[in-house]
């Protein structure tokens, strides 16, 4: 369970697929340079093309990239709670920073854009941003109001800020 404060940010269905059509279709602007959507979303090329988007990272084992973008990467996770998807932080920073360097645009995607993409989005304001956990959530939760990552992911997050700030502006709890 979630403190107090962060709780109440939380999306009241998780785990319903029953996400609005905008909503599934929506190229989410984080940064300048980082968006997040579905994967329905990313595959519409005159979309990407328009926001002149270069790059792309493809949050799933299974799903095709777009057929648009030359600079690509694959991070191969599903949306399991064991799954240690912090082992692809360094790489995903590095990916972005790089495209970002070259005044590139980078769309990060996974089934729904709900939980594998929503979790590298906030791994990258940390670390790039130098935002709290937190306030990525909060960032990304009032432009994509769907984002929900899996408890496992929320637990490798909270890992991460602790590693790097030191503190923690969230704490998971866990009760039965």
């Amino acid at each position: 369970m979630l403190s107090a404060r962060f709780r109440a940010l939380r999306s009241p269905h998780r785990g319903s697929q029953q996400f609005s059509y905008e909503l599934r279709e929506q190229l989410a602007k984080i940064t300048d340079y980082l968006y997040l959507c579905s994967n329905a979303a990313a595959q519409q090329t005159s979309k990407l093309r328009r926001l002149r988007i270069t790059a792309e990272v493809n949050v799933t084992p299974h799903l095709p990239y777009s057929d648009l973008c030359i600079d690509k990467m694959r991070i191969a996770v599903s949306d399991i709670s064991s799954v240690k998807i912090s082992r692809y932080f360094v790489d995903f920073i590095n990916f972005v920073d790089s495209v970002r360097r070259e005044n590139g645009r980078v769309v990060v995607y996974c089934e729904c854009g709900v939980s594998r993409s929503a979790t590298l989005c906030m791994v990258y304001l940390m670390a790039a941003e130098r935002m709290s956990l937190y306030d990525a959530y909060v960032h990304i939760k009032l432009i994509r109001g769907i984002i929900n990552p899996n408890i496992g992911f929320w637990q490798q997050l909270v890992e991460y800020e602790e590693r790097k700030r030191g503190e923690n502006s969230i704490r998971l709890e866990c009760t039965y």
